[in-house]
């Protein structure tokens, strides 16, 4: 078995649960809630730290895979039709044909990913996600001088739920 944490930082809450993985179970062996203490930036990042290095490294929990998520709204979210279907073609042009979808942002600055959603002959629907490169490296910083590495960083499900069902009758998921 294999030791797994998720973790979700919510405003002042930070939450994780920490799962024994096995190819016959998943068992939730710890889950931890525990309030972010500090007046400034720097300060509730250093009690963050302190709690993600008391309950996640040492012991038996020592390199457990971690998973991260970050909320919604710190992404943009679109759904766009391309002139092609090809999964090859869509990777190579996804951020010029996204760039007309997301304005007042220059395109570099962000990170992009896509689901394609349906297709036909000569065209595909897609949703689209971007997040700035800025605001993914801050939510990683966190991670910094606590021994973790995130393999994952997810868009918070519930929220992602609700942002999905106002697109039409699009039924997809999108997991950066």
């Amino acid at each position: 078995m294999a030791l797994h944490a998720g973790i979700e930082v919510d405003g002042g809450i930070v939450r994780i649960a920490v799962l024994d993985v096995s190819a016959k179970q998943t068992v939730i062996v710890d889950f931890i809630e525990e309030a972010i203490q500090g007046d400034s930036s720097d300060e509730r990042n250093e009690s963050l730290r302190k709690i993600l290095k008391e309950n996640l490294t040492g012991g038996d929990r020592a390199g457990l895979e971690v998973a991260s998520s970050i909320p919604t709204r710190l992404m943009t979210i679109r759904d766009i039709a391309v002139p092609f279907t090809k999964d090859d073609v869509i990777q190579k042009t996804i951020r010029y044909e996204s760039e007309g979808h997301i304005p007042g942002v220059s395109i570099d600055d962000l990170i992009i990913d896509y689901l394609k959603c349906s297709e036909n002959e000569d065209s595909a629907q897609l949703i689209i996600g971007a997040i700035d490169k800025d605001s993914l490296r801050k939510h990683l910083d966190i991670f910094k001088d606590t021994g973790l590495d995130p393999a994952r960083v997810e868009i918070r499900s519930e929220e992602h739920t609700s942002e999905l069902q106002s697109h039409s009758d699009l039924v997809c998921r999108l997991l950066l």
